[in-house]
């Protein structure tokens, strides 16, 4: 229990080629256990993922430490972050994201790590996390 790097199943259970949707169900089947269990949720040679809907990670109330990095994601819905009141560790580098305004990134008090370097940011797309004191930012790259 606690660490789950999500690959592509075995098998291709989950068979796609364009980019998914990030939802409870999705995540429910790429953990294969109980999200409300796991800690640390990096995403490693998983389907490409274009959106985290706003729900997706509702259930993960333990979460310290997700990487959604490298994974063509474009969007953030609804506050989907916002939703793990635990993390301290967020990688999202190296993605399509150009804003992270509705990402719910504003909601924490303070982060250990937020990478969002290699997105196409410009500087106000950062401002949503003015208020978030973070430990290690990583904006370039």
């Amino acid at each position: 229990v606690g660490y789950k790097v999500c690959r592509r199943p075995p098998g291709g259970v989950i068979a796609t080629r364009s980019a998914m949707k990030l939802t409870d169900e999705s995540l429910a089947l790429l953990v294969e256990e109980d999200p409300a269990e796991v800690e640390v949720l990096h995403f490693v040679r998983s389907p490409p993922i274009s959106q985290v809907g706003h729900s997706s990670l509702h259930r993960c109330h333990r979460l310290v430490s997700l990487s959604l990095a490298r994974l063509g994601l474009r969007t953030i819905d609804g506050d989907a972050l916002a939703a793990c009141a635990t993390l301290w560790w967020i990688d999202l580098s190296r993605n399509h994201l150009e804003t992270l305004a509705g990402s719910g990134l504003d909601a924490f008090a303070a982060l250990g790590l937020l990478d969002v370097s290699g997105n196409a940011l410009a500087i106000d797309a950062i401002a949503p996390i003015g208020e978030v004191e973070v430990v290690r930012l990583h904006l370039a790259g």
